[in-house]
């Protein structure tokens, strides 16, 4: 018994499947966008999903995903940048909901520390411009909260 897996247009794994005979599929047969990709039954899927593509043949050394704001295309792991721009947006807004608090007429905080928290809050709206060219989240510098 053979395994297929459906490969895209960039080499990489999308689904595989167990047909009930191998004749169900053949060896390079269009499936939609992707194409039908024979391989041993004795193989397991994960290591197929995870280390194999296709170029012009099984290649069975795929490198490891650097982040989960890597797509595979043109046989290498490629950045996201949108993406992951915008989750360090989206930490960023988070950041900045929990601290309105501070900003409230009737905060009880002092009007120093207030101002600490303006110049807090200031430096947050600047991460996404001053962390431009980051290729992780790990790489994003985030100002101190006040009191830490």
């Amino acid at each position: 018994m053979n395994k297929v897996a459906f490969v895209d247009v960039k080499g990489e794994v999308k689904s595989i499947m167990h047909p009930s005979h191998d004749a169900m599929f053949t060896e390079g047969e269009a499936v939609g966008d992707e194409t039908a990709r024979i391989f041993s039954y004795d193989i397991s899927d994960t290591e197929v999903l995870d280390n194999w593509y296709w170029r012009d043949g099984w290649v069975k050394t795929k490198p490891e995903r650097p982040s989960a704001y890597h797509y595979w295309n043109n046989y290498q792991w490629n950045l996201d940048a949108v993406d992951l721009i915008a989750e360090m947006r989206n930490q960023r807004d988070l950041k900045l909901l929990r601290s309105d608090w501070t900003q409230v007429a009737d905060s009880p905080l002092s009007s120093s520390d207030k101002a600490l928290w303006v110049t807090y809050r200031a430096e947050l709206r600047n991460v996404p411009a001053n962390n431009a060219s980051i290729t992780s989240l790990d790489d994003v510098t985030w100002p101190t909260k006040p009191g830490e």
